[in-house]
């Protein structure tokens, strides 16, 4: 039996049962008094499962992690099952590395009931550690992420360049200053996704409106939370990437550069909240960035002032706007 004694080691065993979900699964390491139990869920979720002799106790508030306790039937009395599930794949490597805590834990554990209780300690410890990765942080990137998959299809349409070449310059994952760069032409699009109530608009630094040398173009696109119960109404990342895919010549090419961007977020497509969360679309505005457009260059900025972030009435630019209208036709079927 070999012991995984690294984290790349359980993830690789983790990449390939989820090739066969919910056909098999390993106990990590024999000579552990509490078994440790690696496999995926029939759909394809990593989990690790702890056999106990007494009932485990349930543990809220994870994010990423479901947990679940279960009974079974066992000959040596190991009659319960805590068991952690994975949702989203971009933290596999946190995952992996979580479970070869539990089996540190374990192994230096004094007996079975002090074992399990080194496991909620190793969790509770974790928990505390993480908890400022929030759903509110990773609702914001999915929000912001659809706004600009939303604004591809708008871009294609004025650029008149293939789907294929815009998403190629998506930029936007990357930490770039504009979300579209076609550096050849020195063209630019950038994408704020705002609420409808929205009086202002977010700028992250100074040289994202700064056309000193480049020509830049400002998309708002509405999207928020549902008020209505009409799914066919509403869009989720899911639903946008089909829809880019339908538009598209060499749709293996779209899927690439949309997995190569939200690989760069740490946003998992098949995580639940990626596939689950609908988005109401409101209309989109187009305005071209002019030398009177209100923004902060930075050529303004006095010596020692860096990061600078700053916010727009939209009331403001709307002599700059060259197109508006309806939600975009990802909500066309």
């Amino acid at each position: 039996m070999t012991n995984y004694q690294n984290a790349a080691s359980v993830e690789e065993l983790w990449r390939r049962m989820a090739e066969r979900p919910g056909r098999e699964n390993r106990e990590l390491d024999l000579t552990l008094q509490v078994p440790l139990i690696i496999g995926c869920t029939p759909d394809a979720r990593p989990y690790i499962m702890i056999l106990s002799q007494k009932r485990p106790w349930p543990i809220n508030g994870l994010e990423a992690i479901d947990v679940q306790v279960g009974s079974r039937t066992s000959p040596i009395g190991e009659n319960w099952s805590l068991t952690f599930i994975l949702r989203d794949w971009s933290l596999l490597h946190a995952f992996a590395e979580i479970c070869l805590a539990f089996a540190d834990r374990i192994r230096t554990a004094s007996s079975r009931n002090s074992a399990l209780r080194e496991i909620y300690s190793t969790v509770d410890q974790w928990h505390r550690l993480l908890k400022s990765i929030t759903h509110t942080n990773r609702q914001a990137i999915l929000r912001g992420v659809c706004g600009e998959l939303l604004a591809a299809e708008k871009v294609m349409r004025l650029s008149g360049r293939p789907l294929e070449t815009v998403m190629q310059a998506w930029t936007g994952p990357y930490g770039a200053p504009q979300d579209y760069s076609f550096d050849a032409e020195h063209r630019y699009w950038e994408i704020k996704t705002v609420h409808s109530s929205a009086r202002r608009i977010t700028i992250s630094s100074p040289e994202q409106l700064n056309i000193a040398d480049k020509q830049i173009s400002l998309i708002t696109i509405v999207l928020d939370t549902p008020t209505n119960n009409d799914d066919k109404q509403l869009i989720s990342l899911p639903r946008i990437i089909e829809r880019l895919r339908q538009l598209a010549d060499d749709p293996y090419l779209i899927g690439q550069c949309i997995d190569n961007g939200l690989n760069a977020l740490g946003l998992d497509i098949r995580s639940d909240i990626a596939m689950h969360t609908m988005f109401e679309v409101g209309p989109v505005r187009v305005y071209d960035v002019k030398d009177r457009f209100p923004r902060v260059t930075p050529s303004m900025l006095p010596n020692g002032v860096t990061n600078l972030t700053y916010t727009v009435e939209q009331e403001s630019i709307e002599p700059f706007a060259i197109t508006n209208g309806k939600a975009p036709s990802a909500l066309e079927k």
